[in-house]
């Protein structure tokens, strides 16, 4: 059995999510906008950007060099941040 990884990037508002997503979308990422996991979200809102599993390094460096932050799952219930 392949344990598919989950990537989501975290973000404030849409109008993050429609960038980052744009972005990932340019370097041949497919991403989906999505409310962020209860278990990812401040204060119960914000966006996330979901990959299904992918070059993690080259979304990592995206993500990252725009403050944005990413975690994974390999379950769809417990989260680690990536640095």
């Amino acid at each position: 059995m392949v344990n598919i990884k989950e990537y989501y990037i975290t973000v404030r508002s849409v109008t993050y999510a429609q960038k980052i997503s744009d972005m990932l979308k340019n370097i041949g990422v497919k991403p989906k906008l999505m409310r962020s996991p209860k278990n990812l979200s401040v204060g119960g809102c914000g966006y996330a950007v979901y990959i299904k599993n992918g070059d993690i390094e080259l979304m990592k460096e995206v993500a990252l060099s725009n403050n944005f932050r990413v975690y994974v799952s390999e379950n769809g219930n417990e989260y680690e941040e990536i640095r």
